[in-house]
């Protein structure tokens, strides 16, 4: 059977009013063929989240109507093995060896040079980055969710875990030896916080692609989410900032960020995409496009669109999901000459180079 989870927004609600309504799922969970799995209740955001194998969305709805009245504000299908990679756990902790926790969680999105089967002094510093990536994501108690070609996508259980790993990625990028001058071309952090379960239909889909966005598009090592600052703030983790070049954005900014991003992943793949087409879709006049882009990305918007095709041809490349003449294509390049300069440019390498030097 699929396995939700569900979101409760519950003003004032407290722990053991949400173990109460708990055992009471699990009392009536035969009656809706369902099994209860867990739950996760955040005092402070004051919600509670479920997760529960079930035939479908109905039965979910029906069991926590029959068992306590707390029908919840949105329910998603998910993976087990992501939940349990992002949460922690899809079972009942003991009560005496772990409490019940908060599914709040900071989401890092790392991305990172190319490394090469070619033994060169710069491939050396990459990897000594992608050395210090994993070894302070660990350190600071996070999890590696997925590592494709150039890209992590992390989590952790705090915004001070995630702020020092981050911190420290960077602070180290530094100290890199030989250190490509290059580095800061391919290096960059999107950091954000959030929730399992939004409106959106999959596993903390708005946190990672405010990550990515701020990631992807905006200027600077780190970046982080309008909400990370405010943590910061709250729980004066200053002095973790204090040596660190960290940028964030006014919410009107971010949001221009997210939008700018979500069009690009909606019509990259359109060759005939332009900056009148971005204009009209955003709002802005052609003039207001550039400075607003240049200004929060340092880049015009057509680099900017053709450097977020050329990591996209990347991944295809790394997934060998075609030859290079049709992921040229599929990427919004109507040339495959004009692709390979472009790659080799961005890049340093060939895509013909590439796939012989790092996936071969």
């Amino acid at each position: 059977m699929p396995i939700f989870m569900d979101r409760h927004d519950l003003p004032g609600v407290k722990l053991q009013d949400a173990a109460k309504a708990h055992k009471k799922d699990l009392i009536h969970q035969n009656e809706f063929n369902c099994k209860v799995m867990t739950y996760w209740i955040d005092e402070e955001r004051e919600n509670v989240f479920c997760l529960i194998e079930a035939p479908n969305k109905e039965a979910v709805q029906e069991l926590h109507r029959k068992a306590h009245g707390l029908v919840p504000h949105k329910i998603i299908e998910v993976d087990a093995g992501l939940v349990k990679s992002f949460l922690g756990r899809i079972q009942d902790p003991e009560p005496e060896i772990s409490p019940m926790n908060s599914a709040h969680r900071t989401i890092l999105v790392i991305k990172t040079p190319l490394i090469t089967h070619t033994e060169t002094a710069h491939n050396t510093a990459y990897q000594t980055l992608h050395a210090n990536i994993n070894l302070f994501v660990n350190k600071f108690n996070g999890v590696i969710i997925s590592n494709n070609t150039n890209c992590y996508l992390t989590s952790f259980s705090s915004a001070k875990d995630g702020l020092y790993c981050a911190s420290n990625i960077v602070q180290n990028a530094k100290f890199i030896n030989p250190k490509p001058n290059d580095i800061h071309n391919f290096f960059s952090i999107g950091m954000a916080t959030g929730d399992p379960v939004t409106a959106k239909n999959n596993l903390f889909e708005d946190t990672i692609n405010l990550a990515q966005a701020l990631c992807e598009l905006a200027k600077g090592d780190l970046v982080i989410s309008r909400n990370v600052n405010e943590q910061i703030s709250k729980h004066h983790l200053d002095r973790i900032c204090k040596n660190h070049l960290i940028t964030y954005f006014r919410i009107q900014d971010e949001t221009f960020l997210l939008k700018l991003h979500k069009l690009f992943q909606e019509h990259y793949n359109n060759s005939e995409i332009t900056v009148d087409f971005l204009s009209r879709d955003l709002g802005y006049s052609k003039s207001q496009l550039y400075r607003k882009t240049t200004t929060l990305t340092g880049r015009s918007p057509n680099i900017l669109l053709r450097s977020f095709r050329l990591n996209k041809a990347l991944k295809a490349l790394y997934s060998q999901k075609g030859n290079i003449s049709e992921i040229a294509f599929e990427t919004g390049f109507n040339s495959l000459a004009y692709f390979s300069k472009c790659f080799k440019n961005n890049f340093g390498i060939l895509p013909s180079e590439y796939i012989h030097g790092y996936l071969s």
